[in-house]
């Protein structure tokens, strides 16, 4: 499937990044970027609007959150066309989907991550509702209670794993331990032996992150990670909301 990517708006865009009523923008951007999407169909074939590559980070190039835009920006006048092959998109995916159940041989998780108000629901809601639910398994991490305390990090993690032929989605992940943790100190508070905290505390962590996500590549399971990345003012917004 292929998603619009986002895009800094400018100052002719509404806070949501969708040009003004009205706007010279909206015309300019109407006529230069299908332009461009014809273009593109063109060299990448029919049913493709965008290259996912341009919003794929595997290690092989340098992430900078900073330099990433954060809305659809000239995607958005594609709006009804996007949706539209969204939906053409989703069908095949349900089609797939039953494909994957019926081989029982490859697993397939979809960690999601964001700030507060991010929009990891929403997309649950407007994306994987569109297929068998029977298929999927929807796990949300929030803070760990007593007993996942009294367990390694990873072990909630692991009972969230769906059985090959099936979809997992975490609504947040096992990265919640290198972000939320690092940046409150959280692991100073753990009853843990003393060999376990020391200074390179995060760095085994990544190493251990890292491991078992080979580990899952190995015994047929793929992960798909996906961060909503989305601008500190529509984060206020939505959150006065």
């Amino acid at each position: 499937m292929k998603r619009a990517g986002p895009r800094t708006g400018g100052s002719a865009l509404t806070p949501y990044g969708l040009p003004k009523r009205g706007s010279d923008r909206k015309n300019r951007l109407a006529g230069s970027k299908k332009s461009r999407y014809n273009n593109a169909n063109t060299q990448q074939g029919a049913g493709w609007i965008m290259a996912l590559k341009d919003y794929c980070f595997d290690g092989k190039k340098k992430l900078n959150l900073k330099e990433m835009p954060t809305d659809a920006g000239d995607y958005a006048v594609l709006k009804a066309e996007l949706t539209a092959r969204t939906d053409a998109n989703m069908a095949e995916a349900a089609l797939l989907q039953e494909k994957l159940y019926a081989a029982g041989r490859e697993g397939l998780v979809f960690a999601l991550q964001a700030r507060d108000a991010g929009g990891k629901d929403s997309l649950i809601k407007k994306v994987f509702s569109r297929l068998n639910p029977a298929g999927l398994k929807i796990t949300s991490f929030k803070v760990p209670g007593e007993t996942e305390l009294a367990h390694d990090y990873m072990w909630r993690i692991m009972q969230a794993m769906p059985e090959r032929g099936s979809i997992g989605i975490f609504n947040r992940s096992h990265y919640e331990d290198v972000l939320v943790v690092q940046v409150h100190q959280m692991q100073k508070d753990y009853v843990l032996p003393a060999r376990c905290l020391t200074e390179d505390f995060f760095e085994r962590r990544y190493r251990q992150i890292r491991n078992w996500e080979e580990y899952l590549w190995e015994n047929g399971y793929r992960m798909v990670k996906v961060f909503l990345h989305i601008s500190r003012e529509i984060l206020t917004l939505r959150r006065e909301v």
